[in-house]
Formats: structure tokens, sequence, C-alpha cells
């Protein structure tokens, strides 16, 4: 079942806090800025996975930090250039990939609840 709320995201009790970021994201934009301000081990370490992983646009990846807290990132755009001040272009199918890897991983941890912003919305073409 979907609910749709309002609020601050990180203000939630669902088990998984969901974003969508690019390859080697700095998590400098909203809602990655906020994840990475109140969780700043969570940007750290993504940069690091991506590092050692290379992965592709459709990827995900879940970070838990010391607390109950985890964030599972959508891989939905390419590698960030940090000379640009804007993300990457999405790729449509990259956020279908990542949805059904979310799907998977939610099926396998036995994920009760995930929290969610509009992923891709008004970002890099994706309506």
């Amino acid at each position: 079942m979907i609910y749709e709320v309002e609020g601050d995201i990180l203000m939630s009790r669902a088990d998984v806090i969901a974003q969508g970021v690019s390859v080697n994201d700095p998590m400098n934009k909203w809602p990655r800025q906020k994840t990475a301000g109140e969780i700043p081990k969570c940007g750290d370490q993504f940069i690091e996975w991506c590092t050692d992983t290379n992965p592709e646009p459709g990827d995900i990846w879940l970070w838990r930090g010391n607390t109950k807290t985890k964030v599972l990132n959508l891989i939905i755009g390419e590698a960030v250039d940090p000379e640009l001040v804007c993300a990457s272009r999405l790729n449509k199918i990259a956020v279908q990939r990542a949805f059904r890897a979310v799907n998977k991983r939610v099926v396998e941890q036995r994920l009760s609840s995930i929290a969610m912003p509009k992923i891709g919305s008004g970002a890099g073409g994706i309506d």
C-alpha cells in the first residue's frame, strides 16, 4: 500500500529512507544534502563504495548507520562531474532498473516500509 505524506522524510518511522543519487554523487542537493547533513558518514561511505565497485545507473546501495536509520540510494544518474554545478541527465531505464532492485531488496530483507520523495521528478529531463 502507498501512503502519501508530507513533512521531513528523516523524521519518518519508515524502515528505510530512499533517495535518488548519481554515481559519485557528493550529496549536496536536497534531499541528499539533508541526508548527508544528518547522517554524514552516508555520503562519505557512498563515495568510497562507488570508487570500490564502479556501479552502473540502475544499481542500489543500502547504507546502515550505527542508529536504526537505513538509507537506500537508488543510482539513477551517470557519474557526477565535480566541475559541473548540475547533476547528470537521468535515464528512465536506470530508474526502472533501480526500482526493480528495490523491489527485490524489500522482499529479500522483509522491509515493511520505505519513505521516499519523488525520484527523478523534475531533474535531468524525467517527468
